[in-house]
């Protein structure tokens, strides 16, 4: 009974330890490939399993997933994953989700011992300008939530708004004849404006996600 116990014990942890080393020759291989972090121990067939590789390839593990802390991405469900929330706005616990306050800080707000989570709902996302030019109104970007960063700086915000322009157009200016026989005659220097069209915004053809962020 004794030598059946032991013999499928020892069955077990094999099992175990195979499974565990697929694991880490999966994140080896994938870290190589996405090259998202450096170093870790390659395992061969046969070898026997040290702590101190396994260790190195969890703390390695550990520093790629926190390099991603802070990372905003579109997410097809209705709420966050594990490890995800959303960008809401909500403010959270500069202790509780320390990791990520340390990435994000008050880019998008802070009042008191929390941080504001960035709120994108209903909006679409800027690269920041950072000098190049393209954003003529960087100046005068505002904060996001109260504490929040302004100006040409992460998490700022700008409103709604269409480039100035006009449109020219002759009106009736001038009533030629009398009575029956007047009519309004067309002026090249008149100038008059359109009837307003359109909807409630400028925008391009879109489609709805939810944006997470990682914590």
């Amino acid at each position: 009974m004794k030598k059946e116990f032991s013999q499928s014990f020892q069955k077990g942890i094999y099992h175990g330890l195979g499974i565990l080393s697929v694991i880490v020759l999966s994140l080896g291989t994938l870290w190589s490939v996405t090259g998202l972090i450096g170093t870790y121990n390659s395992f061969s067939d046969g070898e026997t399993l040290t702590a101190a590789k396994l260790n190195t390839n969890f703390t390695a593990l550990k520093t790629a997933i926190a390099s991603t802390v802070g990372t905003i991405s579109a997410y097809g469900g209705t709420s966050a994953p594990t490890g995800w929330l959303l960008c809401d706005g909500t403010a959270v616990s500069q202790s509780t989700y320390a990791d990520l306050y340390a990435v994000i800080g008050c880019n998008f707000g802070c009042s008191g011992g929390n941080f504001n989570l960035p709120d994108l709902r209903g909006r679409f996302l800027r690269g920041r300008d950072g000098g190049a030019g393209r954003d003529p109104d960087s100046g005068s970007r505002t904060s996001m939530n109260t504490g929040g960063n302004t100006a040409d700086n992460v998490g700022s915000v700008q409103v709604d708004d269409f480039k100035s322009h006009t449109h020219t157009m002759m009106s009736p200016t001038e009533l030629n004849g009398e009575g029956s026989n007047s009519h309004l005659v067309w002026e090249g220097n008149g100038v008059g404006n359109t009837g307003s069209t359109g909807g409630n915004e400028t925008r391009p053809v879109n489609a709805y996600v939810n944006w997470i962020v990682k914590y």
